[in-house]
This record gives structure tokens, sequence and C-alpha cells, in this order.
């Protein structure tokens, strides 16, 4: 299944279509199920943990801003109830003090890793970000940066630039236009393999 299969299985949830999440569910949680397994050494959690994990993305899926990054938004979410988990039972199973080293080295690596995939999954999200607005022209880039990015007003924005407001929405509206058109440029080239 390609990234477009998950796009439309995404609308169609969104359109009410329950069947789609198990489409999902059935491509994603072998992989999803391995992930948490690495992440927590526990295979029987890990299960619980996958169920939890699709059981909030089901609840969630609308706030999914772009279904380009459904995979990722997934994993995040896995990731997120991996680290409640690991805290939950460092917390439950003794007080730090009578923590033996060992088990405090186990559970800060654990954690060191999931922070250090947080940051790898930003990053890569901002060099997304900037790759695609460099591609934009200056004015647009300008004006969304400026929207979107420092959250200035639409109104401080046409004062700023000298501008009347309405060419503002314009430049905005024809911006996530091309941004829209750009990702799923991408998105196809990716799939064909050419990007």
């Amino acid at each position: 299944m390609k990234k477009k299969d998950d796009i439309q299985q995404i609308h169609d949830i969104l359109s009410g279509d329950d069947t789609a999440f198990n489409a999902l569910v059935r491509k994603y949680q072998k992989d999803l199920h391995a992930f948490i397994w690495r992440k927590i050494g526990d295979f029987h959690y890990a299960e619980e943990i996958v169920q939890d994990t699709f059981l909030l993305a089901y609840e969630k899926i609308s706030t999914l801003r772009n279904p380009n990054q459904f995979a990722a938004w997934l994993y995040a979410i896995a990731n997120r109830r991996c680290i409640h988990w690991t805290r939950k039972k460092i917390s439950v199973v003794q007080s730090l003090e009578a923590t033996s080293v060992d088990l405090v080295k186990k559970y800060s690596y654990a954690r060191y890793i999931s922070e250090q995939y947080e940051t790898e999954v930003r990053e890569h999200r901002n060099e997304i970000v900037k790759n695609l607005l460099e591609r934009l022209p200056k004015h647009e880039r300008k004006v969304i940066t400026l929207h979107y990015l420092r959250e200035v007003s639409i109104k401080e924005i046409s004062e700023s630039l000298g501008v009347p407001v309405n060419t503002v929405k314009s430049q905005l509206q024809r911006a996530r236009k091309r941004l829209q058109a750009l990702t799923f440029d991408d998105t196809d080239n990716t799939s064909r393999g050419t990007l």
C-alpha cells in the first residue's frame, strides 16, 4: 500500500467509513508492535500500547493536518505512549533511591533514545518545511513565514509590507495552493522513486 492509499483511507475514515481504519491497522500493526517492543522491552505490554496507540489515533484522526504524514504521526503517538508507560512503570516500581543503578541507566537510555527520535522527527519536518518554502516566490514565502511561523496577523502583515489586506490574503491563498501542489508532486515522485 502506498502513501496515496493512506491518504484515501484517511479521507474515507473522516467521511464515516470505519472499515478504512481497519485497513490502516492491518497495514501498520506488526511494524508498530516491533517498534514499541524494541522501545519498552516487553512483548505483552507492547501489544497493549499498540491497541492504545490505534485507539488514540482513531479518536484524534480529525486533528491530523497532513494525511501524507500519517505514518510519522502514528509513530509519534506510539512513542509518547511508550514514554508514558516507561514513566508510569518507573514510578510504580519503587522510589528512585531504592532503584538499582542498572535500572536507572536502562530507563535513562530509553528516554534518551525517545528524545533523540523526537528531535530527529522535528528536524526532518523542519527541513521539509524549509525546502518547500524555498521553492515559493519570495513575496509568498514572506507572507507564509510571517503568518504561520511567526504568527503575525494578516492586518499586521498588510501594515508592515504596505499592501492591502486583500493582497496579503490572496498571496497566502496562492502560497497555500502552491505548497499543496508541491507536497503532492513530491509524494508522487517519492512513490515512483524519482525524487
